[in-house]
């Protein structure tokens, strides 16, 4: 069986984003000590306890954190952004962490 997380990364009441990374990333690297395939970071905007709104940074710290689990987004909110630019982050990544890099995009309700 192939399981993998997909991350919101809560902010806990009380907890620094210092906290909140710290704890993100331990869990990658636990995720991937435990057998994970895929570790996703998922976009989130303006959503109060969410830290996520950049996936794509998320993704470059967890892949320089580990060593064989993929990281990925799910997904990148495309109407956002350039689709050239978001490919560029994606190749880039994967130029740095050959095999590893996972990009998922995505909408939202309000968008186009």
């Amino acid at each position: 069986m192939r399981l993998s997380i997909l991350d919101q990364v809560p902010i806990t009441i009380g907890q620094s984003a210092e906290q909140t990374a710290d704890q993100t990333f331990l869990l990658v690297e636990l995720a991937e000590q435990w057998g994970y395939e895929r570790y996703w970071f998922a976009e989130h905007h303006g959503t109060r306890g969410l830290g996520s709104s950049a996936p794509e940074v998320w993704m470059a710290a967890a892949a320089a954190r580990t060593k064989t689990i993929h990281v990925g987004s799910g997904g990148i909110l495309l109407p956002q952004y350039s689709p050239y630019k978001v490919a560029a982050q994606l190749r880039q990544l994967e130029t740095m962490f050959p095999g590893r890099i996972d990009g998922g995009i995505g909408n939202f309700p309000w968008g186009p």
